[in-house]
């Protein structure tokens, strides 16, 4: 093979290898990033659930307040 040919080799190779540091770099931003948003997704999810069994809580007092008030009115009448 000629100088020329290697020469255009050395520099193919190079270049493959700039791209390759480039796209690793990508790929660790792109995965700090997934990290990222799926601690936000799970603290988000935990945050629906702690609301739901707050809601859920909230429902049954209500259910007895209403059913005190029911006998309330039927001793009032």
């Amino acid at each position: 093979m000629s100088d020329d040919v290697l020469d255009k080799l050395l520099l193919k190779v190079i270049n493959i290898e700039d791209t390759v540091t480039d796209t690793a770099g990508r790929v660790r931003r792109l995965e700090y990033t997934e990290n990222k948003v799926y601690d936000k997704l799970d603290g988000f999810l935990a945050l629906i659930q702690r609301h739901e069994a707050e809601i859920a809580a909230l429902r049954v007092t209500y259910q007895r307040l209403e059913q005190r008030i029911s006998r309330l009115e039927r001793q009032a009448a």
